[in-house]
């Protein structure tokens, strides 16, 4: 184990615990606002959807969503139903994976909430297409601006409706040699051997 990162798990719901954490990280992160870099908490938050109290109205759950990325906190939260979460939590994802949904309740909330990018028939017609392959999912990075650039089946291929703007390749579809002829500051590219 490595003795720089420290781990908590916690098999039930800790509010305070969660809120020392939550407080500690905020210290933390307002001490070295000034230099190179902030420590960062990562926060997993495994299907608990037995626990409404929890999902939907934990006021601190809300707050990691709305206030965490000032103290360098990323959340993450899994659910196997989308009504579970708190409408504030969706709205303030910053990227979701979203796998084939069992009822239509979560499919008619998941087309509310991301309608303002495309229309739902659009959207519906990019779910099914990424859904219905095997282990399919359809990757949404709500944090970029330019929508062609928004939705993914799985990290293999970028979605743009036809007629919406001009498809360009993936960073994750260039091959080694078109990587390597294209400065990495081209539109598109990115150096050899990085990271996504």
């Amino acid at each position: 184990m490595d003795t720089d990162k420290e781990k908590c798990f916690f098999d039930e719901y800790d509010p305070e615990a969660l809120e020392a954490i939550i407080k500690q990280q905020f210290k933390l992160a307002d001490t070295m606002k000034n230099g190179k870099f902030v420590y960062q908490v990562g926060s997993l938050v495994d299907d608990f959807s037995d626990d409404p109290s929890f999902t939907r109205n934990s006021k601190l759950l809300h707050q990691l969503y709305i206030r965490g990325r000032h103290a360098m906190i990323t959340t993450v939260t899994s659910v196997q139903k989308v009504v579970t979460v708190a409408p504030l939590i969706r709205t303030q994802a910053t990227h979701t994976f979203t796998f084939r949904l069992r009822s239509f309740q979560d499919l008619q909330i998941w087309l509310d909430d991301n309608s303002a990018i495309y229309d739902k028939k659009t959207l519906l017609n990019m779910y099914h297409m990424c859904v219905e392959k095997p282990f399919g999912f359809m990757y949404l990075n709500l944090s970029v601006q330019d929508r062609a650039e928004m939705f993914w089946y799985k990290f293999e291929a970028r979605l743009v409706p036809s007629g919406d703007v001009a498809p360009k390749p993936g960073p994750l579809m260039q091959s080694t040699e078109a990587l390597q002829q294209h400065s990495p500051a081209a539109e598109g590219a990115m150096p050899a051997g990085g990271a996504l």
